[in-house]
């Protein structure tokens, strides 16, 4: 075991692995094989999160080379006055380089369960301690240094004492770590990357990664309308409808319900904890007619979706719609009801739409240059969220490793399905302008997430609040950007048809389902 001393000073771990972590006193460990599968089932809460994560880095040909725990404490916070500000270190790790065949990464995951995902420091930026703006001159200059040291800059941060916290720290304020070191081969996005890394990039970069993304989605993700009612609403086990099921969707039947997912999910990852009771009342509301659109979230933007989705339909179908649509799914229904074509769709009319955590203003953490944050956002309530099912986590982490390499590769541009969440972006500034939606009647639920009790020194807070500034958010979509659009006369949505969860209450972007409010507010609205 190697024991810091807070100070400056490189420690050599062990096989080359060294640490540089200044103002932070702990104990370094190494554990055996066995030791590094009981150490990701504390950090990862379960050992069934943990075998999630194990085989969806199996499927993505990831392979753990180190583990490394931290526990320890800092002196210096015993010294601190009570009411200053944190000071924020970043620990080194340096890692042996395992061939320019391979990508890198570290996954860090703290005592409470936060993850962070870090990629090495550019060659250049070694003197500085500071990563350059990823890009391909980023990709070129790490393969073109075989056999160097891999560095990574994890922060953390020196939170002053409290009465009613113990002065022990790592990652922000909390107790422990586990950091595992990864790879994973470069050949699938190499090979996309190499005919054109010294071409004009931009363009060509971007179909590296859309093609990536797209070659996953298709795999794994594939698009699909699929009933989701209450026998099979948790299932990913599903078929696509069949003639007979479309035809019992039509209007000539009655309204149906629409389910439409967020980013990096699917139907049942993102209304899994819905109850059974609520769905029930649902399915008897609606006559049976309930739904589910499965569609790319990475490769396409939601004018795509929607295209895939009138592709799927059998000619000849008309349909009326109210649909309950979740993050990056609100851009989808928004699309669905003619928005960005100025006028309703050809047999597709939409009555009423129920955002929840939409991204109807965007979100900052879509701005390319904000993508870790994003992944780090999406794993770590990946691995807090309540158990659901299985399958549809598993989904949901391979989507986020999908990007994982991408960034590791500096392969970024072209996922038109994020950046069409990105404010500033072409997507939204098109869907936010006049003539909006019409007389379709829109409803909100949306959160303004602080953490609550022990949780209130968890880092995730503190670094979303990174990004938004002081701006109300869920961890991930603006509290006030789910029934605000820019200039679409649909929006503001009204007070009286929305409904916000208080801080609290402490409800985060991947919680809204599981709420016996967010239960009551769709059925008032729906039924």
């Amino acid at each position: 075991m190697v024991e810091l001393d807070g100070s400056r000073r490189t420690f050599e771990i062990e096989d080359g692995f060294k640490i540089t972590a200044p103002g932070l006193v702990a104990t370094v460990g190494v554990p055996d094989a066995r030791g590094a599968a009981l150490s990701s089932r504390a950090a990862l809460r379960s050992t069934q999160r943990a075998d999630i994560f194990a085989e969806a880095f199996e499927a993505a040909g990831m392979r753990e080379i180190k583990t490394i725990t931290l526990s320890g404490r800092r002196p210096a916070l015993a010294a601190a006055r009570p009411g200053s500000a944190p000071a924020q270190e970043e620990l080194i790790l340096e890692v042996p380089d395992q061939g320019d065949e391979y990508g890198h990464v570290v996954m860090a995951i703290d005592e409470n369960g936060t993850v962070t995902w870090n990629f090495p420091l550019p060659e250049k930026a070694k003197k500085k301690g500071k990563a350059k703006k990823k890009g391909t001159k980023t990709a070129r200059a790490a393969r073109s240094a075989p056999g160097e040291p891999k560095r990574f800059a994890i922060r953390h941060t020196a939170h002053p004492p409290r009465s009613e916290r113990r002065s022990l720290s790592f990652l922000g304020g909390i107790i422990g770590a586990v950091i595992k070191v990864i790879v994973y081969p470069l050949k699938p996005i190499i090979d996309l990357l190499d005919p054109v890394i010294d071409a004009v990039v931009d363009p060509a970069i971007a179909g590296v990664a859309k093609g990536f993304a797209k070659k996953w989605e298709d795999a794994n993700q594939p698009y699909l309308v699929r009933s989701f009612g209450p026998s099979d609403y948790q299932s990913s086990d599903v078929r696509g409808l069949s003639r007979a099921q479309w035809g019992r969707l039509s209007k000539t039947r009655g309204r149906s319900l629409l389910f439409v997912h967020g980013t990096f999910s699917t139907a049942p990852g993102g209304y899994g904890s819905l109850p059974q009771e609520t769905m029930a009342r649902l399915h008897e509301g609606y006559g049976g007619r309930m739904f589910a659109f499965n569609h790319h979230t990475l490769s396409d933007d939601p004018e795509e979706n929607v295209n895939q989705f009138r592709r799927i339909m059998p000619s000849g179908l008309d349909l009326d719609l109210d649909i309950i649509c979740h993050s990056r799914g609100g851009l989808v229904a928004r699309a669905l009801t003619g928005e960005l074509a100025g006028r309703a769709l050809p047999h597709i009319r939409v009555r009423r739409i129920v955002f929840v955590g939409a991204t109807n203003s965007g979100t900052i953490l879509a701005d390319i240059k904000n993508w870790n944050a994003l992944i780090n956002r999406y794993t770590s309530l990946l691995n807090l969220m309540p158990p659901g099912p299985g399958s549809a986590a598993a989904l949901m982490l391979r989507s986020i490793i999908t990007v994982v390499q991408l960034i590791g590769a500096a392969a970024l541009k072209g996922l038109d399905g994020l950046t069409a969440m990105d404010p500033r972006g072409g997507f939204i500034k098109r869907l936010n302008r006049p003539p909006g939606a019409g007389q379709v009647q829109y409803r909100a639920i949306t959160s303004n997430y602080e953490p609550v009790g022990g949780l209130k020194d968890l880092v995730l807070d503190g670094l979303v609040d990174g990004v938004f500034g002081r701006v109300d958010n869920d961890l991930v979509v603006p509290t006030a950007g789910v029934y605000r659009a820019g200039r679409d006369p649909s929006f503001p949505i009204g007070r009286k048809d929305r409904f916000r969860f208080l801080p609290a209450q402490a409800v985060s972007h991947t919680d809204y389902f599981g709420q016996r409010q967010t239960s009551q507010k769709i059925m008032e609205w729906l039924l």
